[in-house]
């Protein structure tokens, strides 16, 4: 769902109100994993180095693919709470030192926090990973592939651009000749009954 609405509280401003469910951000994710696309990014280790390569004789790349479903969960998107949750389904292997490779699934729990970038004139999402449930690895590091996937996750995913606030447009009656440009320069939202509202304070110049 998405409403537009225009206050001109000023002269030389104005705020729109803009209104999304939680079916943007599915409708976004259905186009990221179509045909059964991933994502896929080598594993990042604990110590700041990314695996993904082959050690000698290793035929086993480590690597962390999030999926549209792994262990009977899918990855989307719902507002609750007052927050942007988006749940991750993720799979991936991980080569272990003096064992065989270890394929592993599990499902990461993610909250998108919201940041408004002037330079870019977009809103900004940052994904927060704020647990990890693993299995498949039978208790064989799992806490340190746990640790890896939020590191991964974390790096490879932020940020995300959830809205160009330059898209929005108005048409403002002016002198004939005159030219008249619009920025956004501030950005408040509120999440409430399934729905983020943003309040978007336009300022216009005029040339």
């Amino acid at each position: 769902m998405l409403l537009l609405l225009a206050n001109g509280a000023m002269a030389q401003r104005a705020t729109v109100t803009l209104t999304l469910d939680d079916g943007f951000f599915n409708a976004l994710l259905e186009g990221v994993f179509r045909d059964g696309a991933t994502l896929d990014f080598p594993l990042k280790g604990g110590d700041g180095a990314v695996a993904g390569y082959l050690p000698t004789g290793s035929s086993c790349v480590e690597m962390v693919s999030i999926r549209r479903e792994s262990d009977g969960r899918k990855t989307g998107a719902r507002l609750a709470d007052g927050k942007i949750l988006a749940p991750l389904a993720f799979s991936g292997n991980y080569d272990p030192p003096l064992l065989p490779c270890i394929g592993y699934s599990g499902f990461a729990e993610t909250e998108i926090l919201l940041d408004f970038d002037r330079n870019s004139q977009s809103l900004i999402g940052r994904m927060v990973v704020n647990n990890v449930s693993l299995s498949g690895t039978g208790g064989v590091g799992s806490g340190f592939v746990a640790r890896m996937v939020q590191s991964s996750i974390d790096e490879r995913i932020n940020p995300i651009k959830i809205v160009g606030l330059d898209a929005v447009s108005m048409t403002i009656p002016v002198q004939k000749g005159a030219n008249v440009s619009m920025k956004a320069v501030d950005v408040k939202h509120r999440i409430a009954k399934g729905l983020l509202t943003l309040s978007i304070t336009y300022e216009f110049s005029r040339s």
